[in-house]
């Protein structure tokens, strides 16, 4: 046997058997198995483990820390005599109990929930669920003593109210409950309990007794509960047994926890006081947990939110080499975090340069096969007479030049991914021979008459519209809906100019580790010009214009005239100030040319050329308009 004995001699003292348990929590929360109602003990600060005949206590992120023996610990393996101080509170473990204790007042811990005591009782008073009639009561004007009760029971249920209103998580809840209620009530026990997923069993969820109370209490009622819970109503009810065996001679509240208009629980309020409740504490009650309805709603959200955070969280801690702020690749992310463990086939739709080979490394290696084979197939690459070839590989002598028997692509693939990319690129011939191997795991070799079993995870990737392609008959339809189980669309750099900076940074990074400029960053202007600009060529265009700028540059941020001339002459037309809708054609011409001239730091000879005039009228109209460059 092992022993907790709490406040050691003083008048307080406490001795707590404790058996054998993989975890008993010690805090001031009223969800621990041991219950410290000292306000320096953290709600969850410590708790005990069995383990292999000995016991074990540990820090559980308490806010003032765990100590043994006036040493701080994080954890501690306890012997006879070890004494454990839990902010004011110490308490003394032990193996064997000294002859003037075993005597004394010992309470078995139940470490499935506190122990109770079950009692048939007197249902004294019923009250419909949800009846807020407390809120309605009318009072005689003469009557003093009920205007003052009513008073400060509607002061106490605002008070409460506020307090519990912002209150996000079901332990705090239930902790500030249970203590307002106790105090307010001037209650002997209060218990919360929930009703069990799945099946109708009562646990207690929060359990709160009044100092000295006795250890009996509370005395649950199985027909009382029943009838809370079935009929879903208040009840105040009186113990049968009165007995001097027992001590029972009291009143008990047990009203319906509901979320929802559904019931999950109930709460229950004992006093040993028979004539404590009436009517009137019994309404004070049911209006309380009337309350709670929302907030219990709240709570339940906030975990949502604290899912679908999480969720999201894993989501994007995969690894990949993919860089973008905007939402669309956040949720591409998103969704190569849930596709990426399956081995469901995928094709991945974009334009040239805006990262399908990305997103296909991040699906295999944040997949079971990312120690496997990862082999890349640009189809595009391949004529028409060596495709078969190369991804299935062909036996000595099948054709002129077949002096050995050869590998396909497929086979060095097997057990890890392939990714076929511009796969719309495949004849007919070796489209069939695709879908073999997506519908039956085998293929034939050319000039092979012996099926190749492979497990191979196949990733497809184009520029093109298959499903178009698919309609006008220039890719089989079959293989299409074969690919078309997992689509991602990857956005044109030019919807996503946002990402746009980050982009420029990571580029700029990898460029200056083998460049002797080192450039701080990019100035406004420059990066107007470059999210004014459409990319044609997509992520892959950005990157050798940064490379291009980072070598040819002369500017420290980068300005706009180091970016590459087709840059600005690109982005001019779409960077001309909007307001000038309503000026006259002069004035529109004049702020063209001076915004051309600012872009190409006022290099006459790239700004006549981005105009599409010659030299000599741009110096015209430079003095017809009197631009002027600032100084």
């Amino acid at each position: 046997m092992s022993f907790l004995i709490i406040n050691y001699e003083l008048p307080t003292e406490k001795i707590l058997e404790i058996k054998p348990s993989p975890e008993i929590l010690i805090g001031r929360g009223t969800t621990n198995h041991v219950n410290l109602s000292d306000k320096s003990v953290s709600r969850k600060h410590a708790k005990l483990c069995y383990e292999i005949n000995r016991w074990r206590i540990e820090d559980v992120g308490s806010s003032y820390g765990l100590f043994v023996n006036d040493k701080r610990s994080s954890e501690h393996y306890l012997k006879t005599g070890d004494k454990i101080t839990i902010g004011n509170t110490e308490i003394i473990f032990t193996e064997t109990l000294a002859e003037d204790r075993k005597a004394g007042n010992k309470t078995l811990l139940d470490t499935t929930g506190s122990s109770t005591h079950e009692v048939e009782t007197d249902i004294m008073s019923i009250l419909a669920g949800g009846d807020t009639s407390y809120l309605e009561q009318t009072i005689k004007k003469d009557d003093v003593t009920s205007i003052k009760e009513m008073k400060s029971n509607l002061a106490f249920l605002f008070k409460l109210t506020s307090r519990i209103a912002d209150i996000l998580n079901r332990e705090e809840l239930f902790d500030e409950l249970c203590h307002n209620i106790l105090s307010h009530f001037e209650a002997d026990c209060v218990a919360i309990m929930l009703k069990s997923e799945g099946d109708e069993i009562l646990k207690i969820a929060a359990l709160l007794r009044r100092e000295n109370s006795p250890e009996s209490l509370p005395s649950f009622s199985a027909t009382t509960f029943d009838k809370v819970l079935n009929e879903n109503v208040a009840v105040l009810a009186t113990p049968k047994d009165t007995s001097a065996k027992t001590g029972l001679s009291g009143s008990i509240m047990v009203t319906p926890l509901r979320m929802n208009k559904t019931c999950i629980g109930v709460i229950h309020v004992e006093s040993t006081d028979r004539e404590k409740y009436d009517d009137s504490t019994l309404n004070l009650l049911s209006a309380i947990v009337h309350q709670i309805d929302n907030v219990l709603k709240n709570i339940e959200l906030k975990e949502k939110l604290k899912e679908e955070k999480h969720e999201l969280e894993t989501a994007l801690n995969i690894t990949h080499q993919i860089i973008g702020k905007d939402l669309a690749i956040q949720e591409l992310l998103s969704k190569i975090a849930v596709v990426a463990p399956t081995n469901s086939t995928v094709l991945i739709e974009g334009e040239s340069g805006t990262g399908k080979e990305l997103v296909a490394r991040a699906i295999h290696f944040n997949s079971k096969l990312k120690d496997n084979a990862f082999v890349v197939v640009n189809c595009a690459t391949f004529t028409k007479n060596l495709a078969a070839s190369e991804l299935f590989g062909h036996v000595k002598g099948a054709f002129t030049g077949a002096a050995y028997n050869k590998k396909g692509l497929f086979e060095k693939a097997n057990g890890g991914t392939i990714v076929l990319d511009e796969i719309g690129e495949l004849d007919s011939g070796v489209q069939a021979n695709l879908l073999r191997v997506l519908e039956h795991g085998e293929f034939y070799n050319v000039g092979g008459n012996q099926p190749i079993k492979v497990e191979v995870r196949l990733i497809a990737s184009t520029n093109q519209d298959l499903g178009e392609a698919a309609k006008k008959g220039t890719f089989r339809q079959d293989l299409y809906y074969r690919l078309n189980i997992i689509n991602f669309k990857i956005p044109p750099l030019r919807d996503r100019a946002e990402d746009i900076l980050p982009l420029v940074k990571h580029f700029m990074k990898i460029f200056m580790e083998n460049s002797p400029r080192k450039i701080k960053g990019i100035s406004k202007e420059a990066l107007d010009v470059l999210q004014a600009y459409r990319w044609p060529g997509n992520v892959r265009e950005l990157k050798n214009v940064i490379e291009k700028t980072m070598i040819l540059g002369k500017n420290d941020p980068i300005m706009p005239n180091d970016l590459p001339y087709e840059i600005l002459r690109g982005s001019a037309t779409k960077t001309i100030d909007t307001s000038s809708a309503m000026l006259s054609l002069k004035d529109i011409e004049k702020k063209h040319i001076l915004r051309t001239l600012e872009l190409t730091g006022w290099n006459k000879k790239k700004t006549s050329e981005m105009l599409g005039i010659d030299r000599t009228t741009l110096y015209k109209k430079i003095q017809v308009y009197r631009i002027e460059e600032k100084k």
